[in-house]
């Protein structure tokens, strides 16, 4: 939560210009821990009172970011929506009988709903009432279809999740790569 209480996040990544972003941060921001996660809330808040509107202070916030991430971000002022973004680390939601669930992986929603869709990487979008609204950083809309997908489990196709992993290293070490991750 930011220090004047109007961003909430969650955040499923990792921040790599904290120190940059932090430095950039008002004098009056108490910050209560040096995570990156609380130094991009702060910043996400930082925008929102510039812009008075969420998905705008998201988008400006993550502009200046380096790193990865999956969010939820909500803010009192708007109770009934949350902005959703990714970049690197997976995000998906789903929903069933007019409620919307997400997550960072369909599995963890297969005991709500078998209809979900996954945030592709440097997508942007606001979940609310009437369900979600998606685009991409360039302000082109996606268009989300609510569609059933296998309920099969993904570590089915490897006998086990252990062997789906091991298997899928050598792409997770290119994702990573890609985002800047250093290996040493």
């Amino acid at each position: 939560m930011s220090s004047d209480g109007k961003v909430a996040l969650v955040h499923n990544g990792t921040l790599h210009n904290t120190a940059e972003i932090r430095a950039q941060l008002p004098k009056d921001c108490k910050q209560q821990s040096s995570t990156d996660s609380e130094v991009l809330v702060q910043w996400i808040a930082h925008h929102y009172r510039d812009t008075g509107n969420l998905k705008t202070a998201v988008e400006r916030a993550l502009s200046t970011c380096d790193g990865t991430w999956g969010l939820v971000v909500a803010t009192p002022d708007s109770p009934d929506s949350v902005v959703v973004a990714c970049n690197g680390s997976p995000l998906v939601f789903g929903s069933e009988a007019g409620v919307t669930y997400i997550a960072s992986e369909p599995q963890a929603l297969s005991k709500y709903t078998n209809n979900f869709a996954a945030l592709r990487d440097g997508e942007v979008g606001v979940i609310d009432a009437n369900g979600p609204s998606l685009q991409e950083w360039s302000g082109r809309i996606l268009h989300v279809h609510d569609t059933a997908q296998d309920k099969s489990s993904p570590g089915e196709a490897y006998g086990t999740w252990t062997l789906q992993e091991i298997y899928q290293q050598p792409e997770a070490v290119g994702r990573a790569l890609a985002f800047g991750a250093r290996l040493g």
